[in-house]
């Protein structure tokens, strides 16, 4: 079977309170390889999914879990292992990472334990992975991919793509911030 790579580094992210859906979201695989600091894996999702509120209104998390899944197999791409993760630790720090410069970035990054993954063919994206030759400009096509509303493929565990196109200059910062502008039909 071929399934496109992006569509198995992503896993829907669901949110949880003492093991009881709150909320629902997108995540995807990153896999860090230095040479000094080793390789590691990460999952990264928004904050918002992670909290079940953006950065900026400082609120308490709503959740003290997460679940997602990893793909056993990529011929059988509806064989999974679906992983339930604490987001503190037994002290009550936040297990996330945020990003130092820009605290209001809706963006959040998790280590994953390497124990958490044997068995599965974890597929992610990579800073090797990402170089490319790709000319990026206003208009250049782009995709988000992921689980909207809780809405994908769950019986082969696929995500949803949606299609758009990049709405601002890729490489000046809008507003003074690192950011672009993508103009896709999706939740805002």
């Amino acid at each position: 079977m071929d399934v496109d790579h992006i569509s198995l580094t992503t896993t829907p992210v669901t949110l949880l309170k003492e093991g009881e859906r709150v909320s629902q979201g997108t995540g995807f695989f990153y896999l860090r390889e230095d040479s000094d600091l080793g390789t590691a894996l990460f999952l990264v999702t928004n904050f918002h999914v992670l909290t079940g509120s953006p950065p900026s209104k400082n609120e308490e998390p709503i959740g003290d879990s997460i679940m997602f899944q990893f793909h056993k197999s990529v011929e059988n791409t509806g064989e999974v292992q679906t992983i339930r993760y604490p987001l503190f630790t037994n002290d009550g720090e936040k297990i996330w990472i945020q990003h130092s410069e820009f605290p209001e970035a809706d963006v959040a990054v998790i280590p994953i334990v390497t124990s958490t993954y044997q068995n599965c063919e974890i597929k992610c994206i990579s800073k090797k992975w990402s170089k490319s030759d790709l000319r990026v400009r206003p208009t250049t096509e782009v995709a988000l991919v992921g689980y909207p509303y809780g809405f994908y493929d769950r019986t082969n565990a696929l995500p949803i793509w949606k299609t758009g196109s990049l709405a601002s200059e890729p490489k000046i910062d809008l507003e003074g911030k690192p950011l672009v502008l993508v103009d896709v039909s999706a939740f805002p």
